[in-house]
């Protein structure tokens, strides 16, 4: 029997939420879920949603058992047209419906959740900063104005799905500190990721009471319930399991 894991889907936001060094969200999410749900980090660097749309089946395998799918794109789409990662917002739209589209239909069988988060909000001047520590220069910018445009896209798809979402370029720029949510003008800070957190714990518990921790079960028993005369089945064969050690 698989256990069930939630799949964290997106781009390089999505990649450094395993990150110690920031708290990242993803690793709040493994503590969350601890010994009761796996989360696979499934963040794609650089990548934008056409790309990633021909690696749907080699991210989503038949095996796995999602309860639950967090998608978190459109800070690379959102680039300048003259930028080789640029994605229309028609088609980066497009893009997101298509990715959960098909993935409710690689797992018929599965009540599959979904949380489409937005990009988050772009400071200018720390990204530029970063890029010329590293000897880059580009000729033209992305805009934190033109990343609202497809933050907003984002909320619309999950209206049209029927499924939840996170305006997270709202609920930043509703701080006047909010550039320090990130750590170089586009990456989540640690105060970035822990509001990341917050925000998709709300979601669980308030919109997806099933998916609490508190009231999912451990899939395997207690040590005290093992019994010491029938190990093997009275491990295997539980009837005891709990919700909390």
């Amino acid at each position: 029997m698989n256990r069930p894991c939630v799949i964290l889907f997106g781009d390089s936001i999505t990649a450094k939420s395993f990150e110690v060094r920031n708290n990242g969200f993803g690793l709040s999410l493994c503590d969350y879920f601890a010994c009761k749900f796996d989360v696979l980090n499934r963040g794609f660097s650089g990548y934008q949603t056409r790309w990633v749309l021909y690696l749907l089946e080699r991210t989503f395998r038949k095996e796995l058992s999602p309860a639950l799918v967090i998608i978190c794109w459109g800070a690379n789409d959102a680039t300048p047209q003259s930028s080789p990662l640029y994605v229309s917002l028609e088609e980066y739209t497009k893009n997101l419906k298509e990715q959960v589209t098909w993935i409710r239909n690689n797992y018929p069988g599965n009540k599959v959740e979904f949380i489409l988060i937005t990009p988050p909000a772009f400071y200018l001047d720390d990204w530029d900063k970063t890029l010329r520590s590293i000897g880059i220069v580009l000729p033209e910018h992305r805009s934190n104005e033109n990343t609202q445009k497809y933050a907003n896209a984002v909320v619309k798809v999950a209206e049209e799905l029927g499924v939840k979402s996170i305006h997270l370029w709202n609920k930043m720029v509703e701080d006047e500190t909010w550039h320090d949510y990130l750590a170089d003008g586009l990456h989540l800070s640690k105060r970035g990721n822990e509001l990341v957190w917050k925000l998709i714990k709300e979601v669980i518990e308030k919109q997806m009471p099933h998916l609490k921790s508190q009231e999912l079960y451990y899939d395997y028993p207690h040590f005290s319930d093992i019994d010491r005369e029938n190990e093997k089945d009275s491990i295997l064969n539980s009837k005891k399991l709990r919700k909390a050690f």
